[in-house]
C-alpha cells in the first residue's frame, strides 16, 4: 500500500520521509514531492462535457456550433417535426449524464433528457391556436450542455 502525507504550505523544512510514506507539498502554485520534482498527471476533472449552440431550420438536422467538447464524437439528427436527437457511440452513461438546454421565449419551449447511452432526444413546441404543437425552426443558437460524470 502506498501512502502519502500532504502539506499545504510547501515542502521546505520537512524532516526525512517516514518509511512507507511520501511527502507531497503544495506551495500555492504547484505540487512537488519531497525531492522537489513537480508532480504531474494529477487531474481534477470529474466529468466530460459537450457545450454547443444549436440552430435548426426546415427539415434539416440541427447544426451545432461547438463551444467545448471533451466528451467525444457527437452528432445531431432530424427525427420528425419538432423532434431531434443528439447521438453518440454509447458516450451517455446511465445515471451519470446531465442535459441542460436553453429555452427561447414565453410561447415556445424546448425539452431534452437522457434516453439511452447513445441518444438524447430534443423536442421543440410552440403555443399555436390554444395548444402546444411540435414545430421546426425554434432552435436558434440555443445553448445545450451535456455533462457525463466519471
Amino acid at each position: 500500500m502506498k501512502r502519502m502525507i500532504f502539506k499545504v504550505d510547501g515542502i521546505n523544512g520537512l524532516p526525512n520521509t517516514p518509511s512507507g510514506y511520501k511527502y507531497l507539498g503544495y506551495d500555492g502554485e504547484s505540487l512537488a514531492d519531497k525531492s522537489g520534482a513537480t508532480v504531474s498527471g494529477i487531474s481534477t476533472n470529474t466529468s466530460l462535457v459537450y457545450r454547443a449552440l444549436l440552430t435548426q431550420t426546415g427539415t434539416a438536422s440541427p447544426v451545432a456550433t461547438v463551444l467545448e467538447n471533451t466528451l467525444g464524437s457527437v452528432s445531431s439528427t432530424y427525427t420528425s417535426e419538432g423532434l431531434y436527437s443528439i447521438t453518440s457511440s454509447a458516450l451517455f452513461t446511465s445515471d451519470k449524464t446531465m442535459v441542460m438546454i436553453g429555452d427561447v421565449n414565453a410561447v415556445s419551449f424546448i425539452t431534452s433528457y437522457w434516453s439511452t447511452s447513445s441518444d438524447i432526444p430534443i423536442s421543440t413546441k410552440s403555443f399555436v391556436f390554444g395548444a402546444f404543437n411540435s414545430v421546426n425552426g425554434i432552435l436558434a443558437k440555443t445553448p445545450i450542455e451535456i455533462r457525463v460524470y466519471l
